[in-house]
């Protein structure tokens, strides 16, 4: 999803911001196979979230493996590279520590293949929330390589499609879309993105050692998101900065017109893969 000087920066207010409408859009078909697949595991499940922020994931799926497999230990692996998120990680989580799940931190560069392989070796699911669309083809292929070799399932939710539709509409709406989209696939520190792309490339490298189920995860949002639209759109303006398209004024009077937007939808997948 988005990420501006603040999105890009993984800010733990943007992180916060967005975490509602996250929660709610995560889809139930998708989630569904995924507890059905916890359920039938015994003992302890190891469940790394690479890229864990301050552990949004952890918090919206520990509660739900819990009722799906109440016997299931759940260990926890949060991964990110900032070391500032991960102390409000731990911090945030000391709620699901106290219920006995297992929750541990590490810094960790996930451009790293050697690591990536590390954690899929590790781990009975790997998981991530708005990721896999600013890695790379290469990512991803090695990311696939490894959860075939060690037959790990993956849960990626939340991973933007590249659509949005805005409410009222605006004459400069799809001019920003396309400078948006180009924005998107620049390299975000794993190659060269895949951007809106990513789910469909992914579904298609696994499809061969895994049953894959995908599902749309819209975030739908209206005049109770006020503030998450405000600063969508400012994250927005500000990806774009550098393109010669819109202008700057056209681009300014497009984010002083999205601020007060009445509806807002951008697209997401979900995508869930078990091995066969």
């Amino acid at each position: 999803m988005t990420k501006t000087s603040e999105i890009r920066g993984f800010a733990a207010d943007w992180l916060a911001l967005r975490e509602p409408a996250d929660h709610a859009s995560r889809n139930k078909e998708v989630q569904a196979a995924f507890l059905a697949h916890m359920a039938e595991l015994t003992g302890e499940a190891v469940i790394v979230d690479m890229g864990a922020g301050t552990g949004s994931t952890a918090r919206a799926l520990a509660p739900a493996i819990a009722k799906a497999n109440p016997g299931l230990h759940q260990s926890w692996v949060l991964v990110d590279a900032d070391s500032q998120l991960i102390d409000r990680a731990r911090q945030e989580l000391a709620g699901l520590i106290d219920q006995g799940i297992g929750v541990d931190f590490e810094q960790a560069d996930l451009a790293d293949r050697s690591a990536l392989d590390g954690y899929m070796a590790r781990a009975d699911v790997v998981t991530g929330s708005a990721l896999i669309d600013l890695v790379s083809a290469e990512w991803l292929d090695g990311a696939a390589q490894a959860a075939a070799e060690h037959r790990t399932a993956l849960l990626f939710a939340l991973n933007y499609s590249g659509t949005e539709t805005w409410s009222p509409p605006h004459a400069t709406d799809q001019a920003v879309l396309a400078a948006f989209l180009a924005d998107q696939r620049r390299d975000k520190g794993f190659g060269r993105a895949l951007g809106p792309d990513a789910t469909d490339y992914l579904a298609q490298k696994l499809s061969d050692a895994f049953t894959v189920t995908r599902g749309t995860s819209d975030w739908r949002l209206g005049r109770a998101d006020q503030a998450l639209i405000e600063a969508l759109a400012a994250g927005i303006a500000e990806g774009i900065a550098a393109h010669p398209e819109p202008t700057a004024d056209a681009r300014e009077e497009w984010l002083r017109s999205r601020k007060i937007a009445e509806t807002v939808v951008v697209g997401h997948e979900d995508i869930f893969a078990r091995p066969i």
